[in-house]
């Protein structure tokens, strides 16, 4: 068995009418299907993303704390998960990682991610494109 990576895409709406660009919307409501898995998910984060040893959060990871203190909230996408890691990936980065297969290793050098998560990514850069704003909150779970 193994865990799996699950994604929520955001967006800033910038220079569209009726939109505050201000605002982080969801594009869909909940978490996506699981879209990869070890090697997959590995590239988009590690589970010792948060240190007790040493109270230094890793760029972009909520603490166990915040990951709780964000569940109890009906929009989180993984209110009704129990996750290793959750991390807030921008999404240049997010693109990034996709287009160049960084779950690709000496140790897993034919993993392959699923086609919703190349999807995801190609809609990334193309909200990027048109200089919309995007986040892309990851998280690994059972």
């Amino acid at each position: 068995m193994g865990a799996h990576l699950y994604a929520h895409i955001e967006a800033q709406f910038r220079g569209v009418s009726n939109r505050d660009p201000k605002v982080w919307c969801s594009l869909w409501e909940g978490p996506s299907c699981a879209l990869g898995r070890d090697s997959v998910a590995g590239a988009f984060g590690v589970q010792d993303g948060w240190d007790d040893d040493e109270p230094l959060l890793r760029e972009g990871y909520l603490s166990p704390p915040e990951v709780l203190e964000h569940s109890v909230h009906e929009e989180c996408p993984w209110r009704l998960d129990d996750p290793y890691w959750v991390r807030l990936v921008e999404g240049e980065e997010f693109s990034a990682i996709v287009r160049e297969e960084r779950w690709r290793s000496t140790d897993h050098p034919d993993a392959e991610c699923g086609p919703e998560l190349r999807a995801f990514a190609t809609l990334v850069e193309s909200l990027l494109t048109m200089r919309h704003g995007v986040r892309v909150w990851c998280w690994e779970s059972q």
